[in-house]
């Protein structure tokens, strides 16, 4: 019973964390931490997925995991990194700088990185 109170918990920790953060945030001078944090998460890593995907040691009947591998690849960088970064006293505003790039990179990344990779492994 008391582990299913750790997801809701872990999750109003993890927005507090972003509340408190978000109050004075500013994206970096030259946006340099923001464009590299897209470029590495939303261009490079699905990319090389897809062709790891495509061209991989991935049998034919497992399609599933062709899909998954993609979808994984396709989306932002998780908030859990933000959790990391504190446990390990990181700097936290640079990774919520990268999170917020990757999140909001994602509404334009993710419908195209989706679009290719599905048909590439369906088609």
């Amino acid at each position: 019973m008391l582990g299913a109170c750790s997801i809701p918990v872990g999750l109003l920790l993890i927005g507090g964390n972003i509340s408190d953060l978000i109050k004075g945030f500013k994206f970096s001078k030259g946006y340099k931490i923001e464009i590299s944090s897209v470029l590495v998460r939303l261009v490079i890593v699905p990319a090389l997925m897809i062709l790891y995907v495509w061209a991989g040691p991935i049998p034919e009947d497992m399609m599933w995991l062709k899909k998954v591998l993609i979808v994984q690849a396709a989306m932002p960088a998780g908030i859990f990194a933000l959790v990391v970064v504190q446990i390990y006293d990181g700097d936290r505003t640079t990774a919520m700088r990268a999170i917020m790039a990757s999140i909001l990179g994602c509404l334009i990344s993710l419908p195209i990185w989706l679009l290719i990779g599905l048909n590439l492994v369906e088609g």
